[in-house]
């Protein structure tokens, strides 16, 4: 009767610069081990909350954007071999993570060329080749970066590599996560299972049945926000985000809680560059969205599992049942009793609003009603114009705001 969380940490360079490096200049990558020692620190306290054994994934890019931005990957694999041989041994998965970026020389800038599939098929294959001949071992995971990655033809590659996971599709999400040109903004992804599955041979964003792959889907976590604040000044309203370790802590809390009481058969996929690690804001951020994971009332009930273990704990009824423990039954009460409270307080601050509003209202039209009664009496020369002319000016200036 588990939560399986699965935390899915992406290496990336320590900063998103455009153009090519200089000759002899490399970007860093010293995020990567800053990453692995915060959540290696957190490793013992997870274990202890949850009562369970700890793993992660680690999305590893050997694609050719990646080793021209930052080096040697054989070099770069070489500097970090004591954190992967660390992460197996805890039983944390190495994975491949792909970007499909080729440097436009005439246009001097990167591009994403959508429209050639044949080439985005060579440098997948050519990755993974080179994932396996510098890490020594195939990996049984891969993240696209991003939805309108997915194929049939690219499935068809993976499966033939002897990929046994994806975990790149974000449900509901629009577009590229950059405004790469002439990338169309697919909004196909919508109807998909809620939790991971093996699809149909041919199409893939169904469950399979008899044709069925062998590769399973694993779903990024997703859900609505209102609005949702990456940062103190990007906004994204009334929008479908994946769950991101480096999301402002509110927006972070009001997806997790919502996908806990939403689905079925609950489980948590959650992503992170490993950037945020050097980033002050985004540490800030990551550092409190990990300590509201532990903190996290359904806490106890949340195993950390690899992506091998998402599939195995989702495949039968386990998390299912955990819906019908107390823990979760007295967390979705709570969360009931609050939305309740929430709104008699909404509808409350409403009723007094609108009384407010009437009673301006109302003073507004006697004021209106007095200012035409004084009209009437300059007009029958009841009274002397100066005298008029100078009441009904200032009552307007009252009425419009103005001095």
């Amino acid at each position: 009767m588990k939560i399986p969380v699965q935390l899915n940490f992406e290496t990336e360079p320590d900063e998103y610069i455009g153009g090519l490096p200089p000759d002899g200049m490399k970007q860093p990558v010293k995020s990567i081990r800053l990453m692995y020692g915060y959540i290696a620190s957190r490793r013992a306290r997870l274990a202890e909350i949850t009562g369970a054994p700890v793993n992660f994934n680690w999305m590893w890019r050997c694609d050719s954007e990646f080793e021209i931005k930052c080096g040697s990957m054989a070099d770069l694999i070489g500097q970090h071999q004591d954190l992967l041989v660390a992460a197996r041994e805890q039983g944390d998965e190495i994975g491949a993570h792909f970007h499909p970026l080729r440097w436009n020389e005439t246009a001097g800038e990167w591009e994403f060329p959508y429209a050639d599939q044949p080439w985005i098929h060579a440098q997948l294959l050519k990755s993974l080749q080179n994932f396996e001949k510098l890490m020594g071992f195939r990996p049984e995971s891969v993240r696209l970066s991003d939805n309108i990655l997915l194929t049939e033809e690219v499935l068809d590659l993976m499966e033939d590599f002897g990929i046994k996971r994806d975990i790149t599709i974000e449900p509901h999400v629009v577009g590229t996560h950059m405004a790469w040109k002439n990338v169309p903004s697919d909004d196909n992804f919508h109807d998909f299972p809620l939790y991971p599955y093996q699809p149909e041979r041919g199409n893939f964003r169904q469950p399979g049945t008899q044709n069925r792959r062998d590769i399973w889907m694993l779903l990024t976590t997703t859900n609505y926000v209102s609005k949702a604040v990456k940062d103190n000044e990007a906004e994204i309203e009334q929008a479908y985000v994946a769950l991101d370790l480096a999301f402002h802590p509110p927006t972070f809390a009001e997806i997790m809680n919502r996908q806990l009481e939403s689905l079925e058969r609950p489980y948590l996929l959650i992503v992170g560059n490993s950037n945020i690690s050097i980033l002050p804001q985004y540490l800030a951020y990551f550092e409190a969205n990990v300590d509201f994971l532990i903190n996290h009332p359904l806490a106890s009930l949340f195993q950390f599992v690899n992506s091998a273990g998402l599939v195995e704990m989702t495949s039968h009824q386990a998390t299912a049942q955990a819906q019908s423990s107390p823990i979760y039954q007295n967390w979705l009460w709570q969360r009931n009793l609050q939305r309740k409270q929430e709104l008699e307080a909404s509808t409350q601050a409403y009723r007094k609003l609108e009384l407010y509003a009437r009673n301006i209202e109302q003073h507004l039209g006697e004021k209106q009603a007095y200012i035409d009664s004084l009209e009437t009496s300059r007009t029958a020369g009841q009274i002397p114009f100066a005298r008029i002319d100078r009441y009904t000016s200032a009552l307007k200036a009252r009425l419009t705001g103005k001095r």
